[in-house]
């Protein structure tokens, strides 16, 4: 593995944008790339998804379904507003959307390290400040690291896991030490790091949820804030990396007002009302038959429909393993069989989604037919850990012919039951493990999914199983889920293209017992462990493509959970008030967070006010 990283290295090298000093092996850089030469050389001017001149005005109105109690998103506790770590917070590095696994210098504005990948340095750029006017310095970035290491979410500490050391070198230059040298994508995840003000929160408590405006590094302050309703963000006039390359043409509203509503129909109206731009909450349902108005037929309202190459990451049923009625991965795998996705797609949603048949849907990483050669180099060694059907068996999700007869298909669950012990006593399947009727309560935070959860729950019936749907406020979900006090839940992990240390936090058993982890199914599985640390350390982009499909298989044939579906194609609707150059391949934010957008006043004059 080691010679492949040399060479992998090597490789690299070979880009103009790099310097090496041949006698120390350092590579000085502007940016750091996975796999692969960066696409914007030294001195690039912006990314070609921004529009370089784009004008700054004018203001951005959004909308959110739900509520939020904090301004602090890095507290444990609490409900943080959405919007506040894109347009309040600052990092080293920027990703760049049009390319997989490169950043770029920011408030970082170069990095050096040796080929040995033992440390990495960043020297900060001098004009860099806060939004209070002081100076960001090496010490601000050693203070986030180490306060989010200690007092933030657990998910900081698996995320930075193998980082050794930190070392303030001056006012503009950090070392951190890598602690595994085979863990290549530490150093970008490192540039990810949210500066924080350390003479701010010196004062102020990061673990405790606040509505207090803080001192920020991003391109946005807080003008208000009503808790649970309404904050609006005010563009810093002289934010000090407006023209840097990897702001310029970026962030251009003065003003973005975000309203939160209780409800999805009341959100829906009042978007087709006018009282916010952009609707991002487009069922299939809504998307067919809401919009057939004279807003959208005069083009007043712009229905978008942006297809993206981005991987879709994962919706379906999680079950929470640490309850022992759960442990069953036969009860699990049954489960999905009652479950008709064919007849939900058809009646509820149009046919307009695809089944996900991988926890990378809609991408190279997704894992088909048997496992590859070099996959099995991965999985073999861990047999004894894994389901035999990884070997054996393509994994495939039931399928019906969508009529709602889900009768072979609960045949076959009854059959996978009986073969586990399961048995059924007086209508009530028996589960042998606990000699108790089997029970399954959904926790949701809205109705969003009732029509496809309640025949789903009819079907789980017929097998003996009394599921029930718990609906609660959505401070009680969070509570509750990040307690682990469910049974299952419908729950979505964010989708990458580069996968990486956060599938530590997804599925690696050091964060099962954490509360507040993203671990919510609660995975502990030792193959599972070691095929993400073959992901972390892929030399290439080609080895993390088969780690990757190996670990998905495992996922997979494990049942951890029932796997929903997804679709490739992003539907928007927005106020025809805006101009933007295109969408960014890989940047599914696009439309959630239109931050190349610019508000266009002509347009604007034309619509009602």
């Amino acid at each position: 593995m080691k010679h492949l990283l040399i060479a992998c290295i090597a490789l690299y090298l070979s880009s103009a944008v790099i310097a090496q000093d041949k006698q120390s092996s350092i590579i000085h850089s502007h940016a750091i790339t996975i796999h692969g030469e960066p696409k914007y050389p030294k001195h690039f001017e912006h990314f070609e998804y921004a529009h370089p001149n784009a004008p700054k005005g004018g203001t951005l109105r959004l909308a959110e379904v739900g509520t939020f109690d904090s301004v602090n998103p890095y507290a444990i506790k609490g409900r943080p507003e959405r919007h506040t770590l894109l347009l309040l917070h600052g990092s080293l590095l920027e990703s760049a959307h049009d390319e997989i696994g490169t950043m770029y210098g920011h408030i970082a504005q170069s990095v050096e390290y040796p080929l040995s990948r033992q440390w990495i340095t960043f020297h900060l750029n001098p004009k860099a400040t806060f939004s209070d006017g002081h100076p960001i310095t090496a010490h601000d970035v050693a203070f986030s690291f180490n306060a989010l290491m200690q007092n933030g979410s657990p998910r900081y500490k698996l995320y930075w896991a193998d980082v050794s050391k930190v070392e303030v070198i001056n006012d503009q230059t950090i070392t951190f030490y890598n602690g595994n040298p085979d863990n290549t994508e530490l150093f970008q995840i490192l540039g990810q790091i949210p500066v924080l003000a350390e003479h701010y929160w010196q004062k102020h408590d990061l673990q405790k949820s606040s509505l207090d405006i803080p001192v920020v590094s991003g391109p946005y302050t807080l003008a208000r804030v009503d808790a649970g309703r309404r904050a609006v963000y005010t563009r810093i006039k002289d934010y000090w990396a407006q023209n840097t390359p990897t702001r310029k043409g970026m962030f251009n509203f003065d003003v973005i007002d975000v309203t939160y509503y209780k409800d999805n129909n009341v959100y829906l109206e009042a978007f087709k009302a006018g009282e916010f731009d952009l609707n991002t909450r487009n069922t299939a349902k809504n998307w067919a038959n809401a919009y057939n108005i004279a807003a959208v037929k005069a083009g007043k309202i712009i229905k978008a429909e942006i297809p993206n190459a981005n991987t879709q990451g994962f919706t379906g049923l999680m079950f929470n393993l640490r309850k022992r009625e759960f442990s069953s991965p036969a009860l699990r795998e049954a489960i999905n069989y009652a479950y008709d996705f064919e007849w939900t797609n058809k009646n509820l949603f149009y046919s307009s989604y695809t089944r996900s048949n991988s926890y990378f849907a809609n991408s190279e990483l997704s894992a088909t037919g048997l496992p590859s050669a070099k996959e099995l180099t991965l999985l073999k060694p861990l047999a004894q850990y894994i389901p035999a059907q990884v070997f054996t068996q393509a994994y495939t999700n039931p399928q019906t012919q969508g009529s709602g007869n889900n009768r072979e298909n609960l045949k076959k669950a009854k059959e996978i039951l009986q073969r586990a012990g399961f048995n059924v006593v007086n209508g009530k399947l028996i589960n042998p493990n606990t000699q108790k009727p089997v029970t399954l309560e959904i926790l949701q935070s809205s109705t969003l999914f009732e029509g496809l959860i309640n025949p789903w729950i009819n079907n789980l019936k017929k097998l003996g199983i009394d599921a029930t749907l718990r609906v609660v406020g959505s401070a009680q979900y969070i509570s509750l889920r990040n307690n682990r006090d469910f049974d299952a839940s419908i729950i979505s992990i964010a989708p990458t293209s580069s996968p990486g240390n956060e599938q530590r936090d997804y599925w690696g058993s050091q964060a099962a017992n954490l509360n507040n982890s993203l671990n919510h199914m609660g995975i502990s599985n030792r193959a599972v462990d070691a095929l993400i640390e073959h992901i972390i350390d892929a030399p290439s982009r080609e080895e993390l493509v088969i780690a990757t499909r190996a670990l998905d298989r495992v996922l997979l044939h494990s049942h951890y959970a029932v796997p929903f579906h997804y679709s490739p194609i992003s539907k928007v609707a927005y106020w025809n008030k805006f101009n933007f150059i295109a969408s960014p391949k890989y940047d599914y934010r696009f439309f959630y967070a239109p931050h190349f957008w610019w508000y266009d006043d002509k347009k604007a004059d034309k619509l009602p006010r």
